[in-house]
């Protein structure tokens, strides 16, 4: 069992700084030249090539910007090398290394081609901070228990719902911070205007502004009383993992309702399905992004597990076991009309079994609205008057009694 510390001490942790990490910087490694011994040990180093060195900022496994003293990036432009301040594909190149060979290669543009030199004094690519100091722990206690405290309800790609328009930031980029947390005038507007949803939940009046910097002065947000920005930076989820968490449920989110209600949309579809598929992916992706700034596959601190087993392994390792969910309210399309469910036992079955195939080990049945399986709970004022009681009766005509619904969900978990 995972011992869950109380919540105020992760808090003061956080906050203080009391906790134990690695080092703040990634230029420390960059400082004492190591030999280069794969193409995922560039992550974080100064690297030679010929009489320019160059910071290698991983944009994924084996991929990378590389970051000159003077700010600017290595890129190509019509076959042609060019420093460029842009981040983004046009600065990205592939690395393979054979021996000491290191070759860069960028679709179609010129293939580098150098004899791989470690080198120091590079000036580290922009980026967020832990800034804490020492080891973080791992292993078990008596009995083979891990330790940690855990976070059972987190939306680290709640970015991703209601069309991809309502809350601001990612929690990764590949191409750096300032991309995932550096754009809100371009989704809430040069003053915050559009931010519809982020102005009625703050004060109940959709019409408003806020201060929309974010990276690097964050002068704006995160504040306490804004629901519509990042709050899970993976660097910031990071200085939780080092403060002793060691468990989260990353619930993936979205409800098609209040998706068709957005104004804005970032060309997205509604369908929840296809909107907890995407963020399935995105945290697939952002453990391979953590794995590449950490040296490569499977060595990055967060790591996304399907048992209880592979959890506690993850935790007596000292990383974070994240747990995939799902909190939604059309799952498997079971919403209702005039009383009836939209679904089938068949199609609920087979939704389940999709979900598990995709990694999905949390649900929740019912969200902000009423569906064939269950009720929505009440909320006070304007939430409250989105939603109804009830969902018990579509819930008997589909499964026949509430056995029988049990029955369908254990049934479809334990087919292999």
């Amino acid at each position: 069992m995972v011992a869950v510390a109380c919540a105020v001490v992760a808090a003061l942790a956080l906050a203080g700084g009391i906790a134990a990490g690695r080092p703040a910087s990634p230029a420390a490694r960059a400082h004492t030249p190591a030999p280069i011994t794969s193409r995922y040990a560039l992550a974080g180093r100064c690297v030679a090539l010929g009489s320019t060195s160059y910071y290698f900022k991983a944009t994924g496994l084996g991929t990378y910007m590389l970051y000159g003293g003077d700010g600017r990036l290595l890129g190509t432009s019509h076959h042609r090398l060019i420093k460029t301040r842009t981040a983004g594909p046009g600065s990205e190149w592939t690395a393979e290394l054979k021996g000491r060979q290191l070759t860069l290669r960028r679709p179609g543009g010129p293939t580098i081609s150098r004899t791989v030199a470690a080198a120091s004094g590079c000036k580290p690519f922009p980026e967020a901070q832990v800034d804490a100091t020492g080891q973080t722990f791992k292993g078990t206690g008596g009995h083979g228990a891990v330790f940690g405290f855990v976070d059972d309800h987190l939306h680290i790609t709640a970015n991703m719902r209601g069309g991809g328009l309502v809350i601001s930031g990612e929690p990764f980029d590949r191409f750096g911070i300032a991309a995932a947390l550096g754009q809100d005038a371009k989704v809430h507007g040069a003053n915050g205007a559009l931010d519809v949803t982020g102005n009625l939940l703050r004060n109940g009046n959709p019409v408003g502004t806020h201060d929309t910097h974010g990276w690097p002065t964050f002068t704006g947000w995160p504040t306490f009383d804004t629901q519509t920005h990042q709050q899970t930076y993976y660097v910031w989820l990071q200085r939780a993992w080092e403060a002793g968490e060691r468990l989260v449920v990353a619930q993936t989110v979205d409800d098609q309702a209040l998706c068709q209600v957005e104004p804005r949309k970032r060309g997205r579809s509604c369908d929840e399905t296809t909107s907890i598929v995407r963020q399935i992916n995105t945290l697939r992706q952002m453990q391979d992004y953590i794995d590449a700034q950490s040296g490569g596959p499977g060595r990055g601190w967060f790591r996304l597990v399907y048992s209880p087993a592979q959890a506690r392994r993850a935790i007596a390792d000292g990383k974070l076991a994240v747990l995939i969910g799902i909190e939604s309210s059309d799952l498997f399309g079971c919403s209702e009309l005039r009383g009836r469910p939209q679904c089938t036992r068949a199609g609920i079955v087979r939704g389940i079994r999709s979900y598990k195939r995709l990694g999905v080990r949390s649900m929740f049945v019912a969200h902000w609205f009423n569906n064939a399986l269950s009720g929505a709970a009440l909320e006070e004022g304007d939430k409250g008057m989105q939603q109804q009681p009830g969902g018990r009766q579509a819930l008997a005509l589909l499964f026949g009694s509430a056995e029988a619904y049990l029955e369908t969900w254990q049934r479809a978990f334990s087919h292999r």
